[in-house]
């Protein structure tokens, strides 16, 4: 197999479109393609999320803590339930986890994701 690299130009929109697609493929399904292509699927996940977070400005994390902030002080907390996590996504961040052998915790703090 050739290892020559090459440079390809992408938007951050387009390196999240494929960390969101790695991230719902069924771990088979992730793992037979990595292999098909010779990839280790965990590298270029690591890969392309480390240059995404060199793209974020700090304008955009500024808009995205405005978000929250706002989200925050305008939900009714109480009415809010804190005691399981159906978010959609879930399960594939604790498989990644798992992977990894990290908490969910520390991966969405290493994947700068709020916590």
């Amino acid at each position: 197999m050739t290892t020559q690299s090459t440079e390809v130009l992408l938007l951050p929109s387009q390196i999240r479109f494929i960390l969101d697609m790695m991230m719902g493929y069924s771990l088979r399904d992730t793992k037979r393609c990595s292999d098909h292509h010779n990839v280790d699927a965990t590298e270029l996940y690591n890969h392309l999320n480390s240059r995404l977070k060199t793209m974020i400005t700090q304008d955009d994390r500024n808009f995205v803590n405005m978000l929250f902030d706002k989200m925050i002080t305008h939900t009714d907390m109480e009415e809010m339930d804190m005691s399981d996590d159906d978010t959609a996504g879930m399960m594939a961040l604790e498989l990644k986890a798992a992977e990894l052998e990290v908490t969910v915790d520390e991966l969405t703090q290493m994947l700068g994701l709020p916590s």
